[in-house]
């Protein structure tokens, strides 16, 4: 392998991680001639290098939470042929590592990239965004929107579930049809949708 391109978000949850990437990388060696560790400042950041330097990477590592690995996959999906992609998971939640096994501890997490076991993945698309095991309207995505980052800092995953109740007492219901999901659904109803379950309102 050639090259390895590290995106780091520093404003991740897992400081150790971010705190060590330097090391981290370090262990990369053995498989990989050159190693670059790009560390983002905003949003975006990640699109970006990635469509500078993406085509030119065998393997990109994004080093942060799901919202580091949503961007760099919906940049990764507009090169003609994409490099590998791993993830250190560094979030809150990191609900796609989850889902992929890939343990939570970095450390571990390391070793599980460079035995380089590859794995076909599916992925989404709704309109001009692409997306990996989550896509959602309505609560759910203003929940994540409205997430106090000092809540997110000092309580971890429990503060999706405190923005969550604080959503919830000013959340108007809207009118939502889906002719795929509902196709037997004649009338308009009122619904809400919350991950991948349709709830009535009555």
């Amino acid at each position: 392998m050639d090259k390895i391109i590290f995106l780091v978000n520093p404003n991740a949850g897992n400081k150790e991680l971010i705190t060590n990437v330097d090391a981290v990388s370090r262990r990369f060696q053995e498989i990989a001639d050159k190693i670059e560790i790009c560390h983002t400042s905003r949003p975006g950041d990640s699109a970006r290098i990635i469509g500078e330097q993406g085509a030119c990477a065998d393997l990109v590592i994004a080093v942060g939470g799901d919202g580091t690995v949503h961007e760099c996959v919906n940049a990764l999906a507009k090169l003609r042929n994409p490099p590998l992609f791993a993830m250190l998971p560094g979030g809150t939640c990191n609900d796609f590592a989850r889902t992929l096994g890939i343990s939570q501890d970095y450390r571990e997490a390391v070793e599980q990239i460079i035995h380089l076991k590859e794995r076909k993945v599916d992925i989404g698309k709704h309109g001009d965004r692409y997306f990996l095991n989550f896509w959602g309207i309505g609560l759910i995505t203003q929940v994540s929107e409205e997430i106090r980052g000092d809540l997110k800092e000092k309580f971890g995953r429990l503060s999706y579930y405190l923005s969550a109740v604080q959503t919830l007492n000013h959340q108007e219901a809207f009118n939502w049809i889906s002719k795929r999901i509902l196709p037997l659904l004649k009338e308009k109803q009122r619904w809400c949708w919350l991950e991948t379950a349709l709830l009535s309102e009555g």
